[in-house]
């Protein structure tokens, strides 16, 4: 399958073309991928775990970390 990739002006690639009797041939093996191909999102629209910063409370937050330390109270003090 000959490959043909697109670049920007600063040469960072950007996309691949393939030819159309292998992209027919992918859509009939794999039934469905192009629904899967379309709901992806641009990376620009990708969520982050950083666009979450904030979103709980700060109680929230130290009852997380207080069970989280009891946790691991709890794994030290197992013995198997």
């Amino acid at each position: 399958m000959p490959l043909q990739y697109l670049s920007d002006a600063s040469g960072k690639q950007t996309a691949v073309v393939i030819p159309l009797n292998d992209w027919n041939r992918l859509k009939s093996k794999f039934r469905g991928i192009e629904s899967v191909i379309s709901a992806k999102l641009p990376a620009s629209k990708r969520t982050k775990p950083s666009d979450f910063r904030g979103s709980i409370s700060k109680e929230t937050a130290n009852d997380i970390n207080r069970y989280i330390d009891e946790s691991k109270k709890e794994w030290e003090n197992d013995t198997f």
